[in-house]
Order: structure tokens, then C-alpha cells, then sequence
């Protein structure tokens, strides 16, 4: 039991430091859409905030191909991260930065050559005060298309270099700003949709902004290197980022479909209910997108560092959040449905509130098997199950086309409850398509189908902020020197190399150390080196020494014996949790 809990310390920290920020990021994909639709919904009119639903779909399209490289150099990334190849690290955050910038201008480019025939296809080709709306919002909010490439990319690598903290200052910058300015342009200029549009960039480039300091100051480890074989890092982020994102994209052309077949069997009141129940489902969105944006990051470095085990402990804890959370709003929306509809201007009990109402709440039961579904398809996209993965995305855009179509031309009554009946069926193959890996492959656990076994052989173990738990981690340290069978001398170096540093840690405890957490040591035995990584909870603490370099640490003996002794020694300050790499060649 207290192995248990001890092995869940240090990803229950990563989990807490990172959650806030990752939340915020998905958030910050959302919220804009949510904040216009609430204001204008109250100072222009329902109209308003269909048209800004029509729109929602064209930009989805666009983050999900920017997403195709971005998402996937960021993962490849944070895998070169945990092996500690950060020059690896800078060639991804390169390639994805100058090729989503291009990507964007490519497409900004072109939705202005065919600007027309883009808003026919998004709201119907109708010429009515919907499709003139339609028309104003995009035009005017096409350049946060081309700040979306390095927003989003410069967000995901200032994750993986630890730095989720900073990500939740652009967000707040972001959050904060938007709606201030909508309010004023809309209210105060009388700009209309074009002023909440306005509102939306303006808000972009200042969140944007505060990302770029930090690279451009030289604060982060990832630099613009642009390797010579840029093509191969391109594809293989591409293809990392096909799974990852194609889900986005497919949603992008349902939304367009699902547009269409409310308008024309539901007419525009049947429009705005539909606008308001993609709003909450957005707000769920919202959290996954964080716990996605966490587990592109996270998971990547746990993966890139062959940690399996943690990387289990982080999944189960992840699984289990959204879980809580997506049950705590379906159970908001089953009772208080019509206090979400008067958030988005509805007014009185019509015939619009009480198909909003019941919408809501079939919808509610709708959103638990949907995100769990969409969680696994992110999850078996990290292990390499892509294939697996982009069925099952295949599958429930599919079915978000077909079910709702067929219950609106033969049996309109059943059309919301085709989304809640399609989600349970998908999730349930789901789990049996794992349960049949596993099976197959018994390396793998499902229903995640993160390996069970390491590659290497590994032993890890938790080390109490006491002098007795170290007495007992040497003892355990000296044994597993001598069954790596590094050469003579080497067993001894490792040891007194772990000494040191636990007692450096043991003393900074009485400085403000987690008197309550503990030292994780991880000893990885490969055929040429064994590896340890100490983790500890708390401040920055940075072991290594540079030589020469005015001796800046001269009365820390212990460190620099650390450093002498280790063949190599390497610091990483990750998730709030401190990260010393030592390695002992065998040859």
C-alpha cells in the first residue's frame, strides 16, 4: 500500500502542476467562439450567433491541418526530450514552426481566391441575413488563422520544455482580453460581428506575444535549427500528426453536414438550439484538448524515457479525471438545461427553449461516452496504435454523419438521441477491439495498450526525506551496482554519486523541500550504460557544474564530486519536478 501510493507521488505532482495549464489551453481553442456567441447573442440577436456557428466548422478544418504538424513534431519532440536530445527537439520545433506558418498562409490564400463559394458551402448558399453574417465574421477573422500556427506550435513546445506555467499567462492574456475587447467594439464601436471578430485577433497576438519573449529571449532549450534532412522530420511528424488530428478535421465537414440537414428540416429557430448544444459540447472540448495537449507532453517524455510505468500511473490518473468532470457537467446540464439556454440569449419559454431544454439534456448522456471515446483514440495514437486509432475516429465522424441524417429523414423525433446510442455502441467495440490486442499481444495491457514490460532492464524505488531511507536506498543501490556489472570501480562511483545527491536533497529539505513527498531513484541497466535518474518535488535545482566557468559553486564539494565521478550528468527542471540524469559507461 505504500509502494502504492509512493510510486503515484511524483506523477500526481506532474499531473497537478501541468492540469491548470493544459485546461487553460483547451480553453483558449474554445472559448473565443463561446465568449462572441454569449455577447453577441445578447447585443445583436440569435442570427448572430448562428452565423458565428456556421463559421465554427471552416476553422476547425484549418486547426486540424495545422494540427497534422504541429501535433505530431510535438510529440516526436517530447520524446527526444525524455531521451535528452534537445538539438533532436529544436530540429522538430523548426520544421513545425516555419511549415505551419506556410501551411497557413496556403490557406488563408486560398479561402480569399474562393471566399464565395466557402460561404455557400458553410451556411447553405442562401442569400439571407444568416449567410451575409456569416460572411462579415470570417473575412474579418481570417488573420487569427495565420497567428494560429505559431501560437499553437510555440504553446506546445513550451510544454514540453516544462514550462506549462508560462502557457497559463499567454492563455489568461488571451481569455482576459477577448471578451473586454468584444464588448467594446460590439457595444461601444458598433462594429457588429466584425468587431467581435477584430476582438478575436487582437486577443490572439498579445497571448501569442507572451510565448514569443521567452524563445526569442534564449530561455528556452529548443532553438531554429533546420536540419538538412528536414523532408524526412516533416513526414515523420505528419504522419505522427494524422491520428492525432484527423478526428478535428472530420468533425470540421460533420459540422458543415450537420449544419445543412438542421437548416433545412429544422429552420433557423431548429439552427440556434443547434449553435447552443455545439457550445457546450465545445466547452467539453475544451478539457480534452488540455488533457490532450498534457498528454502530448507528459506522456511523450515519460514514453521518450521508457518510463512505462509511470506512463500507466499518469494514464489511469488522466482517465479518472475526465471522467469526474465530464460526469459533474452532464448532470448540470440534465437540471438546469434552460439556465444554459438564457446564457446564450434565449428568452422566454417557447418553442425554441423547450427544444433547447430537451436537447440538452439527451445530449448530456451523449457527452461521458463521447469523451472517453475520443481519450482512448488520443491515448492508442501516443503507443503507436495509430491504425487503430483512426478507425475508431473514422468510425464515430461517420456515425455523427449518418445516424443523425437518417433519424432526421425517417423518425425526426429520435434525432438527438442518435448522438448518446452512437457514442455507447463505439465505446463498447472500442474496449473489445483492445481486450482482442491484448489477447494477440500480451506485451500490452488494454485498454490503453501501453506495453507492460520494459525494454530495458529497470528498477525504480521511492527514497523518504530521511536519513534512514537513505542508509536503506545505498544498500539497494550498491546491490543493484554489482548486478549491472559495470567494470572495477564504476559500481563505487554510482554509489557515491547517489549519496551525494540525496543528501544535497536531504538537506535542502529544512530549506523548503516537500517534507511530505519523496526521492524517486530510477537505475536503467542498458548492454553499454546504466543510467539513474533522481526526481524530487520542489524549487529549481540544478546539480550540474560547469567547470572553469568562475568555479560558481565552489563550496558545493559534494556536487562537483558528482560531476566528476558520473560519465555524463544532465539536468532537466520538468512539470515542476526537478530531473538528474547520471550515466556510467561499461566500456
Amino acid at each position: 500500500m505504500y509502494l502504492c501510493f509512493v510510486e503515484g507521488y511524483i506523477i500526481k505532482h506532474a499531473f497537478r502542476h501541468f492540469l491548470p495549464a493544459a485546461i487553460l489551453t483547451g480553453i483558449i481553442l474554445q472559448v473565443r467562439i463561446i465568449t462572441d456567441c454569449i455577447i453577441v447573442g445578447h447585443l445583436i440577436g440569435p442570427d448572430a450567433v448562428s452565423a458565428i456557428n456556421l463559421y465554427i466548422p471552416l476553422e476547425e478544418a484549418v486547426y486540424a491541418i495545422l494540427s497534422i504538424l504541429a501535433l505530431g513534431a510535438s510529440f516526436l519532440g517530447a520524446e527526444k526530450v525524455g531521451a535528452r536530445d534537445y538539438r533532436g527537439a529544436s530540429h522538430y520545433f523548426t520544421v513545425s514552426l516555419l511549415g505551419t506558418a506556410f501551411l497557413a498562409l496556403l490557406m488563408v490564400a486560398l479561402i480569399v481566391l474562393f471566399f464565395q463559394p466557402v460561404i455557400s458551402l458553410l451556411s447553405g448558399g442562401e442569400d439571407s441575413l444568416i449567410r451575409s453574417s456569416t460572411a462579415d465574421y470570417t473575412r474579418w477573422i481570417l488573420p487569427s488563422f495565420v497567428l494560429m500556427a505559431p501560437n499553437g506550435v510555440l504553446r506546445y513546445f513550451a510544454n514540453n520544455d516544462g514550462h506549462p506555467r508560462l502557457v497559463t499567462v499567454s492563455i489568461l492574456v488571451s481569455f482576459l482580453l477577448n471578451p473586454l475587447l468584444d464588448y467594446v467594439f460590439v457595444r461601444y464601436a458598433g462594429a457588429g460581428l466584425a468587431g467581435a471578430a477584430l476582438a478575436t485577433v487582437v486577443s490572439d497576438l498579445a497571448g501569442m506575444g507572451v510565448l514569443a519573449v521567452h524563445f526569442l529571449r534564449g530561455r528556452s532549450s529548443f532553438r531554429l535549427q533546420l536540419p538538412a534532412g528536414w523532408p524526412k522530420l516533416f513526414a515523420e511528424s505528419v504522419r505522427m500528426g494524422v491520428p492525432l488530428s484527423a478526428f478535428i478535421f472530420l468533425l470540421a465537414v460533420v459540422g458543415v453536414v450537420l449544419n445543412r440537414i438542421v437548416l433545412r428540416f429544422q429552420g433557423t429557430d431548429g439552427l440556434y438550439v443547434w449553435a447552443v448544444v455545439v457550445q457546450i459540447i465545445a466547452i467539453c472540448e475544451m478539457l480534452l484538448e488540455g488533457v490532450s495537449d498534457m498528454n502530448q507532453s507528459v506522456g511523450g517524455v515519460l514514453l521518450g524515457s521508457y518510463d512505462f510505468k509511470s506512463f500507466r500511473l499518469y494514464v489511469r490518473r488522466t482517465m479518472r479525471f475526465v471522467h469526474v468532470t465530464i460526469a459533474v457537467i452532464s448532470v448540470l446540464l440534465l437540471l438546469f438545461p434552460g439556465a444554459v439556454l438564457t446564457l446564450f440569449g434565449a428568452e422566454g419559454d417557447g418553442a425554441a427553449g423547450e427544444a433547447g431544454c430537451r436537447a440538452l439534456r439527451i445530449m448530456a448522456l451523449y457527452l461521458l461516452p463521447a469523451q472517453q471515446l475520443s481519450f482512448l483514440e488520443n491515448i492508442h495514437s501516443l503507443v503507436r496504435r495509430e491504425g487503430l486509432s483512426l478507425v475508431f475516429q473514422n468510425l464515430h465522424a461517420g456515425g455523427l454523419a449518418l445516424f443523425p441524417f437518417l433519424s432526421g429523414l425517417f423518425c425526426p423525433a429520435l434525432f438527438w438521441w442518435s448522438f448518446p446510442l452512437l457514442a455507447v455502441a463505439l465505446c463498447l467495440a472500442q474496449w473489445a477491439a483492445a481486450w482482442c490486442i491484448q489477447r494477440k499481444d500480451p506485451t500490452v495491457r488494454a485498454p490503453f495498450l501501453e506495453k507492460v514490460f520494459p525494454v530495458d532492464v529497470e528498477v525504480d524505488f521511492p527514497v523518504a526525506f530521511s536519513r534512514e531511507a537513505v542508509d536503506l536506498a545505498l544498500e539497494k543501490i550498491r546491490a543493484l551496482a554489482a548486478i549491472c556489472e559495470l567494470p572495477s570501480g564504476k559500481g563505487m562511483f554510482m554509489t557515491l554519486c547517489c549519496e551525494e545527491l540525496m543528501n544535497t536533497l536531504l538537506m535542502r529539505k529544512g530549506a523548503g523541500a516537500d517534507s511530505d513527498g519523496f526521492i524517486e531513484i530510477r537505475i536503467v541497466d542498458k548492454p553499454d550504460l546504466t543510467r539513474v535518474t533522481v526526481k524530487d518535488v520542489g524549487k529549481p535545482f540544478n546539480p550540474v557544474i560547469r567547470f572553469g566557468d568562475d568555479e560558481a559553486q565552489e563550496d558545493q564539494l559534494e556536487l562537483r564530486l558528482v560531476n566528476r565521478l558520473s560519465d555524463a550528468i544532465s539536468y532537466k527542471y520538468l512539470f515542476g519536478i526537478n530531473v538528474t540524469y547520471l550515466e556510467f559507461r561499461k566500456n
